[in-house]
């Protein structure tokens, strides 16, 4: 509940809170930066599972969204159950292209399993 009467700080206390509010910028380096980018994806009360396993697997989520609202202005869901499976189509969709990749990698030989040796050139190729 917010406080209806607020003090007006001291001279003393606005003063420390400049200095500390010097010391609070946020990330500086491209790598804090970047590690910080997607925060307001990754916490909160509505996070969204399917998009925490895209973080993790390092892909981007805006590529999701943008994917599910280009066929929610298309298809138009008129209730909540359209708009779940509209929902739907779009993760399986992201599902689809990640499992595609995955193949992909496996025929050219670049995913092996743990402790795997390297199959032979010939074999790479085979389905």
């Amino acid at each position: 509940m917010p406080r209806l009467n607020k003090r007006k700080p001291s001279a003393k206390q606005a003063e420390s809170n400049r200095r500390n509010a010097q010391k609070s910028t946020g990330p500086r380096t491209p790598q804090g930066k970047q590690q910080v980018r997607l925060n307001a994806l990754k916490h909160g009360l509505h996070s969204d599972p399917f998009v925490q396993g895209m973080l993790t697997l390092r892909e981007d989520p805006r590529a999701y969204y943008r994917l599910l609202g280009d066929l929610l202005a298309s298809l138009r869901p008129a209730n909540p159950l359209q708009r779940m499976q509209v929902e739907d189509i779009a993760r399986l969709r992201v599902e689809k292209q990640r499992l595609e990749r995955a193949r992909a990698a496996l025929v050219v030989g670049k995913v092996r399993g743990p402790g795997a040796a390297a199959p032979p050139p010939a074999a790479r190729l085979r389905l």
